[in-house]
């Protein structure tokens, strides 16, 4: 492997990750990433790769990178969503969804997340006219949701 090619280091990046071999994962984007210091792709597998070993604060951290050098890049935003709803930052998590599908209205693991997170948050809430909005915003049957 060419040591100074972004492209493998990324594609070795997201097989491991792909395999779960996080801490492999991360060294390969950390090489990417030194490569090609603004390419976001890098900071987004980085940042995927330590969501997965519950290191929330520096995937937070990698995700706003890729995002302050790409804000149109749909998957920096879902990946951040991701950390936010672990972290129970359910609002936090709901903008960042939300703003994924705005760039990128066909992304289907956020409208799933987003469904998932709007169920949470109703039953979360003891406002039966919030509890009520999320479960439409969800698509949940309200009639079979107090079954």
């Amino acid at each position: 492997m060419n040591p100074n090619c972004y492209a493998a280091h990324h594609g070795r990046g997201a097989v491991e990750l792909r395999q779960g071999n996080y801490l492999e994962a991360i060294r390969a984007f950390d090489r990417a990433i030194q490569i090609e210091p603004n390419n976001p792709d890098g900071y987004n597998g980085r940042g995927l790769s330590l969501f997965m070993l519950e290191r929330f604060s520096e995937a937070i951290n990698d995700f706003n990178r890729g995002i302050a050098l790409d804000p149109a890049f749909s998957a920096l935003y879902y990946g951040r969503g991701l950390v936010y709803f672990r972290l129970e930052r359910y609002y936090e998590a709901l903008f960042d969804f939300n703003k994924s599908l705005e760039l990128n209205p066909d992304y289907k693991d956020a409208y799933q997340f987003r469904f998932y997170l709007y169920s949470v948050l109703a039953e979360l809430t003891d406002d039966i006219n919030l509890q009520s909005e999320y479960l439409e915003k969800a698509g949940i049957d309200l009639e079979r949701w107090e079954q």
